[in-house]
């Protein structure tokens, strides 16, 4: 019925001239969208969170947050939630697009280059879920560097909890984080090694087993876990999913 697709954008064919290259995704690279209400919400690696009419996709409003965005916004009570590359969480109007708190989940204001773009290094790439009148994020990417988790009342952005020692382990520390899940109690990681945040008090537990993929999803008693990691490219294909 219709297709968005900004001017600029990279066409996918040509992201890797050389074979041996960086493995840099396009700067226009939208998430997955979400829709209620007659709207359609998604965010991109440009740094902006779109609504647009979902029978027509024409734009009702734009938000530009301060980096880059990985996972798709979620829509709860009218608020529409988000994470950023800029080690913030966003919490918006979801009708009109009015920022109604924004918290810095990123201790520090520190950058690094990552994805071919100066990000925070602390970037909350698996966006946010809201559970049981509770809000979750995880800030961090490299366990090397601190992983910070959070539970926020998704109303105020007020603090619940926080947890800064997932990562503090060379061995079973949080790392290389991608998409989460939340199932029984627990918010649920693409991380290696594998494991979940309890979802009462933040504590961490590992599972074991090294594995990779930017995706995740319960179903039943099964996790399952795979696909691209967040660094590799759309035409990249071939990649296993595992449980």
């Amino acid at each position: 019925l219709w297709q968005w697709k900004p001017s600029g954008a990279i066409s996918y064919g040509n992201v890797w001239n050389n074979a041996n290259g960086p493995r840099l995704a396009p700067d226009f690279q939208a998430t997955a969208a979400v829709a209620a209400g007659g709207l359609v919400w998604f965010a991109s690696h440009d740094g902006v969170i779109r609504c647009a009419q979902a029978n027509s996709g024409k734009e009702v409003w734009t938000f530009a947050t301060g980096n880059m965005l990985f996972a798709p916004p979620t829509i709860w009570e009218g608020r529409l939630l988000a994470g950023g590359g800029d080690g913030r969480i966003y919490c918006l109007d979801a009708t009109t697009g009015q920022l109604l708190w924004r918290f810095a989940a990123a201790p520090h204001d520190r950058r690094i280059f990552w994805f071919g773009h100066l990000i925070s290094t602390w970037p909350v790439v698996s966006g946010v879920i809201v559970q049981d009148v509770m809000a979750y994020a995880i800030a961090g990417y490299h366990k090397g560097n601190g992983i910070h988790a959070y539970a926020l009342n998704p109303k105020t952005g007020q603090i619940a909890w926080e947890k800064d020692n997932a990562g503090t382990d060379p061995w079973t520390g949080l790392g290389g984080l991608g998409h989460c899940a939340v199932a029984e109690g627990r918010m649920w990681l693409t991380s290696s090694p594998s494991g979940f945040f309890d979802l009462k008090t933040g504590d961490w537990k590992v599972l074991g087993g090294y594995q990779f993929g930017c995706e995740i999803g319960v179903l039943d008693k099964w996790v399952f876990q795979g696909g691209r990691r967040l660094s590799e490219t759309q035409d990249t294909l071939n990649f296993p999913f595992q449980r």
